[in-house]
């Protein structure tokens, strides 16, 4: 995450002071011509055929961490709901019982939600890291065959850029194109 914003950071600033000469040279005859191009990585990911597949395995994987956490959850709410409702009829020893069998599950929860959130996360950076590697190969043969001196990711702090520049839709169906989907 921390990486991502730096990242941000950093194209933001290259967009906005070292761009600037290239984009307002281009065609007034400065001595720059460049060809740039700008995607938006998330809808590459999102919009290919593989990145679709890999997000509905991840998506399942979410779906069914959120089915056995919400058992326990019930499970944890059942014992609280009992407790509570015995504990002024029950022996000492009893009660102590069914306090430390509630304490046990919601223990029992809070590991099973770190664990998940933890396999999630990786399962997504792994998404990320797989995905953006090929994402970034196919621009750069795209860049390549289209003669393009640079494409940049697009960022949220980006102060404007002409949609005629946005290559993302041809990324997608460059990236479909060299990575079906079986």
């Amino acid at each position: 995450m921390k990486r991502d914003l730096l990242i941000t950071a950093l194209i933001t600033l290259a967009l906005v002071f070292g761009v600037q000469g290239f984009v307002s040279a281009q065609g007034t005859g400065g001595g720059i011509d460049a060809k740039i191009g700008f995607v938006n990585s998330l809808e590459i990911l999102q919009g290919c055929a593989e990145g679709k597949a890999q997000i509905a395995q991840v998506d399942a994987f979410t779906n069914t961490r959120e089915s056995e956490l919400r058992k326990i959850s019930e499970e944890l709410n059942t014992l609280r709901n009992n407790y509570q409702r015995e504990a002024p009829t029950l022996n000492p020893a009893t009660a102590a019982e069914m306090q430390a069998a509630v304490q046990e599950k919601d223990k029992e929860l809070r590991r099973l939600t770190e664990d998940a959130e933890a396999a999630l996360e990786e399962r997504r950076a792994e998404l990320f890291s797989r995905m953006g590697e090929k994402i970034r190969e196919v621009i750069s043969e795209y860049a390549v065959a289209n003669g393009f001196d640079i494409i940049f990711l697009e960022s949220p702090g980006l102060p404007y850029h002409d949609e005629a520049l946005n290559l993302t839709e041809d990324i997608i169906r460059a990236y479909d194109a060299k990575h079906p989907v079986n």
